[in-house]
C-alpha cells in the first residue's frame, strides 16, 4: 500500500480537480427549486406550496433514482403525477409531519463549525433523525395509499432512506450529507475501519448517539415494513454520517474550496455537496 504521506498529497490534488468540476446545472435547479420553506407546506390547505412539494418529491426521485413510487407496487398510470400529489397529501396529513416541517425548519439555521465539538454532533444527530422520521413519513403513506387503492400481496415497503437524504439535502444543503449505495461503499471502503486508506481524514473523535426510532416512540405503526429493516438503514445513514463528517472536517481543516453550486451565490458552496461528489468517485486505490 502507498505511504499515508503519499496518498494524502494525491488526495488532496484530487480532491481539488473534484471540487472545481463538481458544478452541474441540473443540480442548480433542483437546489432553486427546493430553497428556503418555499416547498414544505404547514397543512394541505396551502395548495400552492404542496404543490410544490409533490413536484419535488417527483422530480428529485427520479432524477437521482430514487424515487418512492419504484417498488411501491401502486401502479397510477394517469400522466398527471398523482401518485406523487397523494403521497405529498398522506405525508403532510400523518400526524408526525409537524414536528417533523419544525425539526427542519430550525436545521436551516444551524451551520457546522468543524470545530470538532459537542454542538456540531448535535447537528449531525438532528439530521439523522430528520431522515429516519421522513423515511418512516413515506413508508408509511405509501402503506395507506396501497390500503387505499386495494393492492394486497405485495412485498414489503423498501426503504427510502436514500431518497429521503437525496431530498433533504436539497432542502438544507448545508448540513446533510447524501447516502447512497455507491457512496456508502467507497465510504465504507476508505474510512470505515482502521487503516483505511483515508485515515488521516480520520481526526473527529465521537460517535453518534442516535437510535432509531421504535414503533411506541415514534407513534406510528411501521407493520407496513420489515421493522428490522428500517433501523439497518437508518443505522447504515448513521455511519454514513460520521463517514462524511470526518471528510468535510479534514477538507475543511484544509481550506479545499467548493465552487458555488448556484452560480453568482457564495452562500451555495456546500462542503456537504463536495463529500457526495468524492465519495461517488474511486477517488483513491490501494
Amino acid at each position: 500500500m502507498k505511504y499515508v504521506t503519499t496518498i494524502k498529497e494525491e488526495f488532496i490534488e484530487k480532491a481539488k480537480k473534484i471540487s472545481a468540476e463538481s458544478y452541474y446545472y441540473g443540480n442548480e435547479i433542483l437546489y432553486k427549486m427546493c430553497r428556503d420553506q418555499s416547498i414544505l407546506p404547514e397543512s394541505i390547505n396551502e395548495k400552492e406550496t404542496l404543490n410544490r412539494f409533490e413536484s419535488a418529491l417527483l422530480i428529485i426521485g427520479k432524477t437521482y433514482s430514487a424515487s418512492p413510487d419504484r417498488g411501491s407496487g401502486i401502479r397510477i398510470a394517469d400522466g398527471r403525477g398523482t401518485f406523487f400529489s397523494t403521497l405529498a397529501r398522506e405525508i403532510v396529513e400523518n400526524k408526525d409531519y409537524p414536528s417533523f416541517r419544525s425539526l427542519l425548519l430550525r436545521l436551516m439555521n444551524e451551520k457546522y463549525s468543524f470545530a470538532n465539538d459537542g454542538n456540531d454532533v448535535n447537528i449531525l444527530e438532528d439530521t439523522v433523525r430528520c431522515v429516519d422520521v421522513f423515511n418512516r413519513l413515506i413508508m408509511e403513506s405509501i402503506g395507506k395509499m396501497r390500503r387505499d387503492n386495494g393492492v394486497q400481496n405485495q412485498k414489503p415497503i423498501k426503504n427510502c432512506v436514500s431518497f429521503a437524504s437525496k431530498f433533504l439535502h436539497f432542502m438544507v444543503p448545508h448540513v446533510f450529507f447524501i447516502k447512497d449505495t455507491i457512496s456508502f461503499t467507497h465510504g465504507t471502503r476508505l474510512l470505515g475501519k482502521k487503516g483505511s486508506l483515508l485515515s488521516f481524514c480520520c481526526e473527529t473523535r465521537f460517535c453518534l448517539n442516535y437510535v432509531a426510532l421504535s414503533e411506541n416512540e415514534h407513534g406510528s405503526k411501521t407493520s407496513c415494513a420489515n421493522k428490522e429493516t428500517v433501523e439497518l438503514n437508518i443505522r447504515d445513514y448513521c455511519y454514513h454520517v460520521q463517514r462524511a463528517y470526518q471528510l468535510a472536517y479534514f477538507l475543511s481543516k484544509n481550506e479545499i474550496e467548493c465552487v458555488a453550486q448556484i452560480k453568482d451565490d457564495d452562500n451555495s458552496r456546500y462542503i456537504t455537496r463536495l463529500v457526495d461528489s468524492i465519495l461517488m468517485q474511486e477517488i483513491i486505490s490501494a
